[in-house]
């Protein structure tokens, strides 16, 4: 496989990346809030980072995991595929397959075969865009339930 398409192909890993899992962090700010906040600060906070956020931390360390070892990344994609296929069997196909297992499998193969160039920009907008996005609706809604 020639340079340009290694590079296309790992670029438009990185820009499906950055759309999940800037939904997922979309998705997840307004839901955690949405939903209201306990007496505990702790509580809270660990119920957003692993309830709510959890996909886009997911699909953040999964990039990040191929970018620098793509063998060992792309068994780690098909293993988290394979732990949500069982984790959540009673889910609805259009949610568990079109949201998690089809994004997995396609992002560790365009990973694996590709090579998005340079790497240091790819993983500052895999790690910065969800990170802006989470701040930009978390800030606000954080002032706004503590009053």
């Amino acid at each position: 496989m020639n340079i340009k398409w290694k590079t296309a192909l790992g670029w438009l890993g990185v820009a499906i990346t950055v759309v999940f899992s800037g939904l997922w962090a979309y998705w997840g700010s307004f839901e955690n809030f949405h939903e209201g906040w306990y007496s505990s600060f702790w509580e809270n906070l660990g119920m957003y980072l692993f309830q709510y956020l959890l996909f886009t931390i997911v699909f953040v360390l999964l990039a990040l995991i191929i970018l620098k070892w793509k063998k060992i990344g792309l068994a780690v994609h098909i293993l988290v595929g394979g732990f949500c296929v069982w984790f959540f069997s009673g889910a609805v196909f259009n949610v568990l397959w079109l949201l998690v297992i089809i994004p997995f499998a396609v992002l560790g193969l365009l990973y694996y075969f590709g090579d998005p160039r340079p790497v240091k920009w790819a993983k500052r907008l895999i790690i910065f865009v969800p990170l802006i996005i989470i701040l930009a609706i978390s800030v606000p809604q954080g002032i706004r339930v503590s009053q």
